[in-house]
């Protein structure tokens, strides 16, 4: 063996471990941050739960290149022809004058006139309406049916979506009779379609309850990132979440504590 070709042997090899290495380190660095995923406390848009997006395609943006958590710009107020009467608390004509702000179910107790703190409950989630992929239209209470609930944000174009995806699947065959699960997409035709939400559901061997809508969810949680999970009391309010992957254990860990075990 001459000279030339040593070398050559020397410099594939040295490659053939650099590559080897970085995707061993990529693949440590996607571990740790699915289990350490940001815990967040979600919240509702006074503004988007009483004025439904005119479009659908403005709800997400478009698609954003591959990365652990995908972020999406965040949406602009819109307008709509009328409030939803089920979605909305009523106000009164003091509240109505005031601007729309952003419900937090981590808002401190509220002080009244006397000086005496009253708690303030958290938020109410919307039932708004979803579909199954086969065609079937519902909506949030109805898949709830007085369950605690999960509910994922994720993409057929988003990579770490799919890579949770099968922990979800797996948490769901051992628990789906008492949680409600609904792994929602975004199917407005431009960021994502159903074809797409199909396609990949079938190829992943996903049997979990998966839904789509119009955006609408998307927009009044003014969802900016992809996965985003937001875990929903028995009673219909708003629990707490997490922006980007989280790890099988955490999922479950969460669930447990909402059912009290």
């Amino acid at each position: 063996m001459d000279k030339k070709q040593r070398n050559l042997i020397i410099t594939v090899v040295v490659l053939v471990v650099v590559i080897v290495g970085a995707y061993v380190v990529y693949q440590s660095v996607l571990s740790k941050s699915s289990a350490t995923a940001p815990a967040y406390v979600p919240t509702l848009s006074a503004a988007a739960v009483s004025e439904q997006p005119a479009s659908s395609q403005d709800a997400v943006p478009a698609q954003p290149s591959e990365s652990e958590t995908i972020q999406v710009a965040p949406d602009e107020p819109k307008s709509a022809d009328s409030a939803s009467a089920d979605v909305v608390s009523q106000k009164t004509a003091e509240e109505e004058a005031e601007p729309p702000v952003a419900v937090s179910p981590a808002d401190a107790d509220q002080e009244t006139g006397d000086g005496t703190a009253e708690a303030q409950a958290s938020p109410m989630v919307p039932s708004l309406p979803i579909t199954a992929l086969d065609g079937t239209a519902t909506s949030l209470d109805q898949v709830r049916a007085g369950r605690p609930a999960v509910l994922n944000f994720w993409a057929s174009w988003c990579p770490p979506c799919k890579k949770e995806m099968p922990d979800f699947q797996s948490v769901w065959e051992e628990m789906g009779d008492e949680v409600a699960f609904i792994l929602l997409a975004t199917a407005d035709g431009r960021n994502d379609t159903v074809e797409n939400v199909t396609k990949y559901i079938a190829s992943a061997g996903i049997t979990a309850p998966v839904y789509y809508d119009d955006g609408s969810y998307a927009y009044i949680f003014g969802i900016n990132s992809f996965p985003t999970t937001v875990f929903i009391n028995p009673d219909g309010t708003l629990s707490h979440g997490y922006i980007g992957m989280i790890s099988k254990e955490v999922l479950s860990s969460e669930l447990r504590k909402m059912l009290g075990k």
